[in-house]
This record gives C-alpha cells, sequence and structure tokens, in this order.
C-alpha cells in the first residue's frame, strides 16, 4: 500500500531539534506515514534525538535537500560527494532510508 508523507515545513519554519521533534509528532498525529526532513545542515542535524521520537510517533523518515553552493556538483564533485554522504549517513542513524531532491 502507497503511503503518505509531508514535508516539516508545512508546520515549521526551519529545522532545529525541538521544531522537528515538532514536526514528527504532529505528521504522525495528523495521519501521515512518514515526515520528509530538509537535511540542509546535515552536521547540525540530531540523528539519535529524532530516531526516538519518529519511533515514538509510529511513523517513517524521509528527507531532501539541495547541495550549498561551495559543493555544487560541477565545481566541487569530491565536496559535493562527501556532504551526501555526510547527509546519508545522519538519514540512516535516525531510522530512515530515502533522500531525495539532490539537485545542483
Amino acid at each position: 500500500m502507497a503511503k503518505i508523507g509531508a514535508h516539516s515545513f508545512l508546520w515549521i519554519d526551519r529545522w532545529t531539534t525541538e521544531k522537528g521533534d515538532y514536526a514528527i509528532r504532529i505528521a504522525a498525529e495528523t495521519g501521515f506515514d512518514l515526515i520528509e526532513i530538509p537535511l540542509l545542515r546535515p552536521d547540525e542535524f540530531d540523528a539519535k534525538a529524532h530516531r526516538k521520537t519518529i519511533q515514538a510517533a509510529g511513523i517513517e523518515a524521509t528527507a531532501s535537500l539541495g547541495l550549498p553552493d561551495r559543493f555544487h556538483m560541477t565545481t566541487n564533485p569530491e565536496g559535493a560527494k562527501q556532504f551526501l554522504t555526510t547527509a546519508l549517513q545522519k538519514l540512516r542513524d535516525a531510522g530512515g532510508s530515502y533522500l531525495c531532491g539532490c539537485i545542483a
């Protein structure tokens, strides 16, 4: 069966640990199966804390991002690869497995 999700920016203006946890909880309370997390700053993402909230809410997580200018694929492919690898690791640590929207 298809799963229905929503982007966290429906409920919050930016991702912080506190706001992110709120968005996770409200997405579950609203009846969504998953939440899309903006992993715009993977180094600041508290995967361990969010994993607990995601599990407690009983939903799944995906993530999306846009690459910062300094990690543009054509001008800094190694930096882009490292940024994406970090984002994937953080998402995995939070319990998610699908990273989308990796533009630039």
